[in-house]
């Protein structure tokens, strides 16, 4: 098990995964992501060590996206004693694919991986004798594995979103399996096109824990953005311009790669939104104020552009009023970059206008070339405005009014929906 820190005094980012380097913890910083840790397998203590197998690591930043890659078969793990380890346990050797280091403290638990910033944890994942717990931003999940055996190899993973953890341990069962051996996990290049052979019995055991709406904070999302930036080079490493949510970013090409990097943002956040129960979006059966939706919606903007190196502005003054929304970054020539967001309430008498009137002359006061127009949707349930039938139809309407400057017209969709067994 290795620790690396921070070479930075200013955040202090701590980093345990025993096959990661620090700098891998951008991988754990989206609001949405996966973990899966092969071929693993309870720890051993011997008098003066501990041991544990394990195969490799992968991440990706969405979740439940690695079902098939988790139902894989292992052999048994080859036994160690411990005269096959060395006494120098400097670099915690792996021995037959075990992995051995000097004795826990704590012979009831095993720290598998744990991300702080400036003693903030991020998230925690530990044995705890026979249970499994996955901690997140405060939301955790204990899973039971009291019927695991004790040498039985299995795949384990941790997923997170804004709107839920979870934690699975699988592994398969039958005879005969000897010609579907995996090895002790996938290599890291196979894991996108691996496809499971579909053979043997799936055992799985598993823990989910689901919530109204949970991200990373900004704050915690900047310190390990700037953690990182000094590895960033953009310009010899022009694929890491990618506006993917998942993908670090330093400075954009030019107007059109930020904009498209903000679009993907504002679909990552309606996503969110779709996936949470919108009640912090309400006062009771009313629906908020576009100021207090807006305030609700920053949280979830800057928990992913913070690592996007995007500022975010809300009620930014203008000689008309306030901006909701005004989303700046740098380009690789040094130039400064805007786009505004501007939000109002599909029920409200002046939704055409702030589309057509409204979010032009802020374009033009704030000297902007890039606008988006955001329309807050409440109707179902609880709500019968406005007269558009559904939120696709109202952005249609809008659509086709678009003045110059305003790239797109997007949708938040805050309603209560009819449950499907209710219909």
């Amino acid at each position: 098990m290795t620790e690396v820190s921070a070479v930075q005094q200013n955040p202090k980012v701590t980093f345990h995964l025993y096959c990661f380097r620090n700098e891998n913890a951008i991988g754990f910083l989206p609001p949405e992501g996966t973990m899966v840790v092969q071929a693993l397998q309870f720890p051993i203590d011997f008098a003066d060590c501990t041991c544990i197998p394990t195969g490799g690591v992968g991440f990706w930043s969405k979740a439940g996206v690695t079902n098939d890659l988790e139902c894989q078969w292992y052999r048994p793990f080859v036994p160690i004693n411990r005269k096959d380890i060395p006494d120098d346990l400097t670099g915690s050797p792996r021995i037959k694919n075990w992995i051995c280091h000097q004795r826990r403290p704590d012979a009831n638990s095993y720290p598998l991986s744990q991300l702080t910033v400036d003693d903030d944890e991020v998230h925690m994942v530990a044995f705890l004798g026979k249970k499994l717990l996955f901690r997140r931003l405060g939301e955790e999940v204990v899973l039971d594995l009291q019927e695991v055996p004790e040498c039985q190899p299995f795949s384990l993973a941790i997923e997170w979103s804004p709107t839920h953890i979870e934690a699975r341990v699988t592994w398969v069962d039958g005879v005969e399996l000897e010609k579907h051996y995996s090895g002790t996990g996938v290599s890291y290049k196979e894991l996108s096109s691996y496809k499971n052979p579909g053979v043997g019995k799936v055992v799985r055991f598993c823990e989910r824990k689901e919530f109204d709406t949970l991200v990373i904070p900004a704050a915690i999302a900047r310190a390990i953005w700037r953690t990182v930036e000094p590895s960033i080079d953009e310009l010899n490493h022009p694929e890491q311009r990618s506006s993917n949510v998942a993908a670090v970013r330093k400075a954009y090409a030019d107007q059109h790669d930020f904009s498209s990097t903000v679009l993907e943002i504002i679909e990552e956040v309606k996503q969110a939104i779709r996936r949470a129960k919108p009640h912090a979006f309400w006062d009771h059966n009313n629906p908020k104020r576009e100021t207090e939706t807006g305030s609700g919606l920053r949280m979830l903007f800057e928990s992913i552009c913070a690592y996007k190196n995007i500022q975010v502005f809300q009620e930014d003054p203008s000689r008309s009023g306030n901006v909701d929304f005004v989303f700046s970054a740098i380009s690789i020539e040094w130039t400064h970059l805007n786009l505004v967001l501007e939000l109002k309430n599909a029920h409200s008498k002046r939704l055409d206008h702030g589309l057509t009137l409204q979010l032009p002359t802020y374009l033009r006061e704030r000297e902007v070339l890039t606008g988006v127009y955001g329309v807050l949707w409440y109707k179902g349930t609880h709500f019968e405005q406005p007269s558009d039938p559904t939120l696709i139809d109202c952005i249609a309407r809008l659509d086709s009014k678009k003045p110059a400057g305003v790239i797109a017209v997007v949708g938040f969709d805050l309603s209560f929906s009819v449950q499907a067994s209710k219909k």
